[in-house]
């Protein structure tokens, strides 16, 4: 189902900000995380529901559901064709507003204004994941938020190997814009390599970065894990799960807007400010 496999175990309790940081210390120590040039090794994501797993819009059970009424040999090839169908509608309609040509600019953007893909947002910035963890203020259940080192990700070289470390991609990487494309009924690029054609590694779940834009991505530190077609459940052994208890969450939004983290800073708009703005006059 390409998600990501949660630990049964959580890692800690998070009932304040203070808390956040002390649980992100002692992971950090755990796993021996190194920061090196600009960014961050690590990301985080929130979530209000403990129910909710750690796999993207399209492999969730109401997209897999529609697609049962869509051409395809199996379950995941109709997932990809209802996938194609819903980004075709996308790209052609808003032609006029979004680059046409440049799909992984539409892809992105598709996964920004709620689209079904298979991109799974995390963030660079552990004070956004919380606040999607605890936002909802009709949700009285307890939430979540993890932490991890993305480029644990991929298998690791055995010691004396002289296979490449594992390595961060970018949005312009061959195996994202090859997963991308496929979206696109693009077939990915055959490369060659010892006189032969060959294809880039995937299926697998692709940690990236996307460009650092102003809006949403810029804001909200945005990073992204790339669950591509016929790719299979993945382990991270440093996804660690910090339990978030619900009674904890009204204290934690009160703490977040002290430190200036609030629908308006994150989502950088102009309904999200007003929501702010009514909040504050209590209105």
């Amino acid at each position: 189902m390409a998600q990501i496999n949660i630990p049964g175990a959580d890692f800690g309790e998070v009932k304040n900000v203070s808390d956040l940081l002390t649980q992100i210390t002692e992971w950090r120590k755990k796993n021996n995380i190194s920061e090196r040039g600009y960014h961050s090794n690590a990301w985080f994501r929130g979530h209000s529901k403990r129910s909710y797993k750690l796999e993207p819009g399209v492999y969730r059970e109401k997209f897999t559901k529609q697609s049962a009424n869509i051409y395809g040999d199996d379950t995941e090839a109709k997932r990809l064709n209802l996938e194609r169908e819903m980004l075709m509608e996308f790209r052609t309609a808003g032609a006029r507003m979004i680059d046409s040509n440049d799909i992984t600019e539409i892809y992105v953007l598709a996964q920004h204004y709620g689209m079904p893909t298979r991109l799974l947002d995390w963030t660079a910035n552990p004070l956004a994941a919380l606040f999607f963890a605890v936002c909802d203020e009709d949700s009285k259940e307890d939430g979540d938020v993890f932490v991890m080192e993305p480029t644990k990700m991929f298998p690791w070289p055995k010691a004396g190997s002289e296979e490449p470390m594992p390595h961060m991609r970018t949005i312009r990487h061959p195996q994202i814009r090859d997963a991308i494309g496929l979206s696109f009924w693009t077939s990915p690029l055959e490369k060659i390599k010892d006189g032969r054609p060959v294809v880039e590694a995937f299926p697998r779940i692709l940690p990236f970065r996307p460009d650092n834009h102003v809006g949403r991505i810029g804001q909200q530190n945005s990073c992204f894990t790339m669950h591509t077609h016929n790719a299979a459940n993945h382990d991270n052994p440093s996804l660690a799960r910090l339990k978030i208890p619900g009674d904890a969450k009204g204290p934690i939004r009160d703490q977040l807007r002290q430190l200036n983290v609030n629908e308006f800073t994150v989502y950088n708009d102009l309904d999200h400010l007003s929501h702010e703005i009514k909040r504050g006059w209590k209105l």
